[in-house]
């Protein structure tokens, strides 16, 4: 058992290597003590700090790849050993309190790597976090500017729409307006047509009575206005003093020369034509 605890560490035989510890050692009392060979290996000493370089005795194994062994001292007498096992692990309290003391740093550091490794996790959380809040805001703005691209192609369309409206009712404005035109121009080539028929109409009648009508009707206004004008006169005197008055014979010379001289302005004929 103590050449098997040479082959590896207190600790080692204490926690990780303790079942191989069992199978090496008893297969050392049934087979003879393994043989051995001494290597080099660096190593850095926890309690320094610095790098030392130890000869530490390892197994030589065979072509067949199992271990060697020396001739056992119990095989040479007879002896099998059966239902081999450790009851006692006799570690010196010292080599105990180092393995413990060990086992704490061991522990510290798994700690301390373990805190570092979530320090470093939570790190790359934060930058992913922050990096998800970046998207987001990105995002948010980029919804915001879409929105607003299409609130502005909407305007633009309805401001289309709307010119174009206004565009066509301009069109039809222009077209009524030509259109009245057109019908302005219709009625006053009407009109004057009409006018000059009319005139053409009213000549030909005055030419073809030598405009009797209207020589009659302005003869008979103006000795309407002559009567009107000689009956406000006093021809007759209200008192007579001796003889006789001759002021309606003055009166009706005054008519009859209206009368001719009307006439003749007009040019109007009032003999009684003989058809005979």
């Amino acid at each position: 058992m103590n050449l098997t605890a040479g082959l590896m560490s207190s600790e080692e035989a204490y926690a990780e290597k303790r079942s191989i510890y069992t199978q090496w050692s008893s297969q050392q009392i049934s087979k003879g003590k393994f043989q051995t060979k001494l290597e080099k290996i660096t190593t850095v000493d926890e309690s320094t700090g610095k790098t030392v370089t130890k000869n530490i005795p390892v197994i030589s194994y065979g072509e067949d790849g199992l271990p060697i062994h020396i001739n056992s001292d119990l095989a040479n007498y007879g002896i099998d050993v059966n239902g081999y096992q450790i009851t006692d692990w006799d570690f010196e309290p010292k080599t105990l309190q180092q393995i413990a003391t060990k086992r704490e740093a061991t522990m510290a550091i798994i700690t301390a790597i373990a805190n570092a490794e979530r320090a470093k996790q939570d790190a790359i959380t934060s930058e992913e976090q922050g990096k998800a809040n970046v998207m987001t805001a990105k995002y948010e703005k980029e919804v915001i500017k879409e929105k607003a691209l299409v609130d502005a192609l909407r305007e633009k369309q309805v401001a289309m729409i709307a010119a174009e409206k206004n565009v066509e009712v301009a069109r039809q404005q222009r077209l009524e307006a030509e259109q009245k035109k057109l019908a302005a121009a219709e009625y006053k080539q009407e009109q004057i047509l009409r006018g000059e028929g009319d005139g053409a109409y009213k000549r030909l009648v005055m030419e073809a009575d030598g405009a009797l009508a209207q020589k009659l009707a302005t003869y008979e206004r103006v000795m309407s206005r002559f009567a009107q004008a000689i009956e406000k006169q006093k021809w007759v005197p209200e008192v007579q003093m001796g003889g006789s008055s001759k002021g309606g014979d003055n009166a009706m010379t005054l008519i009859e020369m209206m009368s001719v001289k009307a006439a003749k302005d007009l040019a109007l004929d009032l003999k009684v034509k003989n058809t005979k």
